[in-house]
């Protein structure tokens, strides 16, 4: 467990690894956005800024190692230049497959006294887009100085927001109490969690000899997956080739055109979320047959292509022909 300390207190929070979305808000003054960029989620998590003079250019930022260990440079941050009393930002995303989710940001209120930034916010969600917000926590304290300062709370806590479509979280009221409003300035929002959902691949799996345009794909699954990324490699994994991206129906016929090698493996991967995945349990072998007549992909041409054939002895293919024997 990682204890997190802001202004004084003390919130507990459990480790997460996985990164459901980060807003990371331009790695310098020109590509200064409110556009998330997000890893590993389901639909898209939106963030939205308003209220106060929110800085259109927003203000200089931290830089900020996520979840994931990717690098993010300090750059711009959202910022409001005066905050007021309907100054405030909220988040959507989507839990689906989501449990143990940790929200966290970095923040930094003006310190000059004569134009204190906000000491104090109030922090609330709703689930499903509509209806009331439920206070999680009331007149927080903020810490007013010149350093970035980090917030960190454990969602754990709350029970209602797992696996829905929309949760949302909002921070407003940035009090300033008796002062007047000066800047406040957000950057790194990340939303982590732990994914519920599962794949495992069935085949191929480790030994198994397949001729080249011949492979089913195949596997089972829990919880919610919509699409699937399917990749294989031909080298026990050095390096990873995109198959296709197939919806999750548990089969996918893999046309092989060129193959041969006895390093190869297939990785699958729930598209949306790509910590939800599995990877053959060892090596098998693809090989290119050298027959051009082998009938039923066996690599002999034996009676049984002689059965294939015979079924359809005088038998036409082309519908286009009239003369053709149907």
């Amino acid at each position: 467990m990682v204890i997190v300390c802001l202004a004084g207190f003390w919130w507990p929070t459990a480790a997460r690894a996985d990164l459901m979305a980060i807003w990371d808000f331009g790695p310098d003054a020109d590509g200064y956005t409110t556009a998330p960029t997000t890893e590993y989620v389901i639909g898209t998590p939106v963030l939205v800024l308003f209220g106060g003079e929110l800085d259109a250019n927003g203000k200089e930022g931290i830089d900020y190692t996520d979840a994931e260990g990717s690098y993010h440079e300090a750059g711009r941050a959202g910022a409001w230049n005066n905050v007021t009393a309907d100054s405030e930002w909220s988040v959507t995303i989507n839990t689906t497959n989501w449990q143990d989710m940790v929200i966290r940001w970095d923040y930094n209120s003006e310190d000059d006294p004569c134009d204190y930034g906000p000491e104090s916010f109030d922090f609330d969600y709703r689930v499903g887009g509509a209806g009331g917000w439920i206070r999680i926590l009331s007149n927080h304290p903020i810490t007013r100085d010149s350093f970035w300062h980090e917030f960190s709370y454990d969602l754990g806590l709350l029970t209602d927001i797992e696996n829905e479509s929309i949760v949302q979280f909002r921070i407003r009221d940035l009090n300033q109490g008796t002062e007047s409003g000066g800047y406040f300035k957000l950057d790194n929002i990340e939303v982590t969690g732990t994914t519920s959902a599962s794949v495992s691949l069935l085949s191929p799996n480790g030994g198994e000899r397949l001729i080249a345009g011949c492979v089913d794909v195949t596997w089972e699954n829990t919880g919610l997956i919509e699409n699937l990324l399917i990749e294989y490699s031909p080298d026990a994994g050095s390096e990873w080739l995109t198959i296709d991206t197939a919806p999750n129906i548990g089969l996918y016929e893999w046309k092989v055109t060129d193959a041969n090698s006895t390093q190869c493996l297939v990785r699958l991967s729930d598209k949306e979320n790509h910590n939800t995945a599995d990877t053959s349990d060892s090596v098998f072998t693809i090989y290119q047959c050298a027959l051009a007549y082998d009938l039923n992909c066996d690599c002999f041409i034996d009676l049984k292509d002689f059965v294939l054939l015979v079924s359809e002895w005088l038998q036409c293919g082309d519908p286009l022909d009239s003369d053709c024997i149907q």
